[in-house]
């Protein structure tokens, strides 16, 4: 079985891996994705949504969402890397450069 991350090991584990590379987050990337995974939003007893702040990020989680964020992020410079105005999905990723 894997173990669970806690904090500071999840944020290496989104960092290290560029560290050798020319790749790089923009300033606050890798935290507020951090800060996403781990919080759980569900719904109360009065139908209320709330959101938990947990101690843990699961490793295949963070796998999959910055293999994920990666592609994603690849194939947006690709399709959109001609002479057009940037697309909703171009924004959404320009904060993270792995280029």
């Amino acid at each position: 079985m894997i173990e669970r991350l806690q904090e500071a090991a999840a944020l290496r584990a989104i960092n290290d891996p560029l560290a050798t590379t020319t790749r790089s987050f923009a300033p606050d990337v890798a935290e507020n994705l951090l800060k996403e995974l781990l919080t759980t939003r569900t719904v109360d007893a009065v139908g209320k949504m709330i959101e938990i702040v947990g101690q843990y990020v699961e490793p295949v989680q963070l796998q999959v969402v910055c293999l994920t964020l990666s592609m994603v992020r690849f194939a947006t410079r690709m399709y959109c890397n001609h002479s057009r105005p940037p697309t909703e999905l171009q924004r959404q990723y320009s904060a993270v450069r792995l280029l």
